[in-house]
C-alpha cells in the first residue's frame, strides 16, 4: 500500500515537472517547439515519460496554456482583492501588475500570448482568455464606473505589455505609463 502511494506521488510529481518545462518551451522557443522530446529534455526524464503523462501534443499544449493563464488570473486577483480595501490605488497596482507581466511573470505571460494567437483557431482556450478579460474588466470598471471601459483599458495594457515583450524598454516606465492611462481614462 506505501509503495502505492509513493508511486503515485511520483508519478503526480513527474508529471508537474514537466508541465512546467513544457511552459518554459513554449516561453522560450514558441508553441510550435512544444513535442515530448522538448519536454522530457527540459525537464530531464525519458521521452517515455512525457508521452505517458501526455498523450496527445495538443492536450499537453492546452494544459500548459491554462497553467499559465491561471497563474496570472492568480496574480491579477491578489491585486483585484487588495484593491477592495483601497480602490484609489488602482491605477498604481494595475500598473505594477501590468510591469510583472514583462519581469516576474514573464515565462506565464508568454506562454498566454502563444494562447492567444492559438485562441484565434482553438475555441477551446477561449474561456481562459475571457476570464481573465472578465477579472480586468471588474478591477478597472470598479475605478473607471464601467466594465466595458475597463476591459477596454485592460486590453491596451495588454497590447503595451505584450510590446514591452518583443522589444524591450524600461518596465518601470511601462508601470507609469499604465496607472497614468488608467487615471486618465476615468477623466
Amino acid at each position: 500500500m506505501q509503495r502505492t502511494r509513493s508511486t503515485r506521488s511520483d508519478g503526480a510529481a513527474r508529471r508537474e515537472l514537466l508541465l512546467e518545462a513544457a511552459i518554459r518551451v513554449i516561453a522560450e522557443h514558441g508553441a510550435a517547439a512544444l513535442t515530448h522530446r522538448s519536454a522530457a529534455a527540459a525537464a530531464g526524464v525519458p521521452v517515455a515519460s512525457a508521452s505517458y503523462h501526455f498523450p496527445s501534443i495538443d492536450e499537453f499544449r492546452l494544459e500548459c496554456y491554462q497553467r499559465s493563464g491561471e497563474r496570472l488570473e492568480l496574480a491579477l486577483a491578489e491585486v483585484v482583492e487588495y484593491t477592495e480595501q483601497n480602490p484609489e490605488e488602482i491605477p498604481e497596482r494595475f500598473g505594477e501588475f501590468v510591469d510583472s507581466l514583462v519581469g516576474e511573470h514573464r515565462v506565464d505571460m508568454v506562454t498566454v500570448v502563444e494562447m492567444y494567437a492559438a485562441a484565434i483557431h482553438d475555441v477551446r482556450l477561449r474561456p481562459v482568455i475571457e476570464s481573465f478579460a472578465a477579472l480586468t474588466a471588474e478591477l478597472l470598471g470598479r475605478y473607471l464606473g464601467s466594465a466595458e471601459q475597463g476591459r477596454a483599458i485592460g486590453e491596451a495594457a495588454g497590447g503595451m505589455a505584450l510590446t514591452r515583450l518583443a522589444i524591450g524598454g524600461n518596465p518601470d516606465e511601462l508601470a507609469a505609463t499604465v496607472a497614468d492611462m488608467v487615471r486618465r481614462a476615468r477623466g
